[in-house]
């Protein structure tokens, strides 16, 4: 995936509801579509509650005390993957 994501792409992945892998400090975390919504998870366990939409999901977010949107716009977060 280029490293190069911007913040308009990746709130355009999760307005289009799109599954998305990302790094953090050799980490691996994905928001996931799961039966009624979506989650957060780390290295296969669901680390958030089930948000009803994804927008609200990607804004509530905290990865390791950090809000995620907050770690993408420092650069801190390799986005992996997006399907």
């Amino acid at each position: 995936m280029n490293d190069e994501t911007t913040y308009d792409e990746l709130m355009e992945y999760f307005t289009m509801q799109r599954e998305i892998e990302f790094l953090y400090k050799g980490i691996s975390y994905a928001f996931l579509s799961v039966k009624g919504g979506f989650v957060l998870v780390r290295e296969n366990r669901i680390v958030t509650d089930v948000y009803a939409h994804p927008m609200e999901l990607a804004h509530e977010a905290v990865v390791d005390g950090t809000p995620f949107l907050e770690l993408f716009q420092r650069q801190e977060i390799e986005i992996a993957l997006v399907l």
